[in-house]
């Protein structure tokens, strides 16, 4: 298998499974705003992605369905809060992810995925159960 993904902000799965050798698209997935920049398989049928429209989201390669972004949810109630303006709010949302690692083992225990923002000197962890 081989996953790609570029301009269209969809990540697509290529298998080469053809009589020449060649490739076949075997599934696409899309929900990025922006092309995606970083992914990672967290498991056999599961990728991890971020992308440039600062989101950071769970691919199933299996059932669309169980796709899902992983999210900014105090960010968004602070925004409600403090400001008045909707557009501003998008400023109030984490920086792009510039790296991330993950890790499947207890899992159900701890915060399992830390990611790393651009211009950010902290670093911030996710459960992947909770997403």
């Amino acid at each position: 298998l081989l996953v790609t993904c570029g301009a269209d902000n969809a990540m697509k799965v290529w298998i080469f499974d053809q009589e020449d050798g060649g490739a076949r698209l075997l599934r696409s997935r899309d929900g990025h705003c922006a092309p995606p920049t970083k992914v990672r398989y967290y498991s056999q049928h599961t990728l991890l992605s971020a992308g440039q429209d600062s989101s950071f989201r769970i691919f199933s390669t299996i059932q669309d369905s169980q796709s899902r972004a992983l999210s900014q949810g105090p960010q968004a109630k602070k925004a409600k809060r403090v400001v008045a303006n909707p557009h501003e709010a998008s400023s109030l949302r984490l920086p792009p992810v510039t790296d991330f690692a993950a890790g499947s083992a207890r899992e159900r225990d701890w915060s399992n995925i830390i990611t790393c923002h651009q211009d950010c000197t902290e670093v911030y962890t996710w459960e992947y159960k909770r997403a």
